[in-house]
């Protein structure tokens, strides 16, 4: 599953050219919707994290974004499928059920304001709805920074991030309804955010030490 975002990263970084291809939307029929563990997502975020402590030097400098070249004639994708195959429901309620598993885990991971955050929507009904993209980028660089640099194992650390993802997709998924275009626009803005956000990473990945973290994991 690593094998896309391994591609990927090594066409981004050493400049080769690339272009966007629309394929329609990956759906694997025999992977349990929000299952509480997902070897795939391991695989994939477990490559994407490893991938960037060899290219520190590359994602540290500061560039503009630039949308590679599309090669085709638009999105594509069974939207029916998709919408079926899983619900908000189901991610919320996989949310909440990841944050009894994991909220240790999580508290010795997150800066302290990103865990404070996350355990209010956590308390909330329907909480994983309001998860926003500000707040997911900057989950998603604890959890890289801890990853490379910390003393967990890191197979468990991509593992406790599975919830959190699950919270995100809840939440993009309310706010466009499903709609293929406006799902498109949300991964879009979600981008500008992670880029907004990349001096909190720098911050992190600067300063973090292991054993200085509060809590107990």
């Amino acid at each position: 599953h690593g094998i896309d975002i391994w591609l990927t990263t090594i066409a981004i970084n050493e400049n080769f050219k690339m272009c966007q291809v629309p394929l329609g939307t990956k759906i694997e029929d025999n992977r349990e919707a929000a299952s509480s563990f997902d070897p795939g997502f391991v695989q994939s975020v477990g490559t994407l994290f490893r991938m960037m402590e060899i290219y520190r030097r590359r994602w540290g400098e500061t560039r503009p974004l630039r949308a590679a070249p599309v090669h085709g004639n638009g999105i594509h994708a069974d939207t029916q499928r998709l919408t079926a195959t899983i619900t908000v429901n189901m991610l919320s309620d996989a949310f909440q059920s990841g944050t009894r598993r994991f909220r240790r885990l999580w508290r010795s991971i997150m800066g302290p304001n990103n865990y404070r955050e996350v355990i209010d929507l956590a308390n909330r009904q329907r909480g994983a709805t309001h998860f926003s993209a500000e707040l997911w980028s900057r989950i998603v660089f604890d959890f890289a920074v801890v990853y490379n640099k910390g003393e967990n194992d890191p197979d468990k650390v991509v593992a406790a991030l599975l919830p959190l993802y699950y919270a995100r997709t809840a939440a993009i998924l309310r706010e466009t309804g499903g709609k293929l275009e406006a799902v498109e626009q949300a991964v879009q803005a979600q981008a500008q955010s992670f880029a907004e956000q990349k001096p909190y990473l720098v911050r992190r990945w600067q300063t973090y030490v292991p054993w200085a973290i509060e809590g107990v994991r």
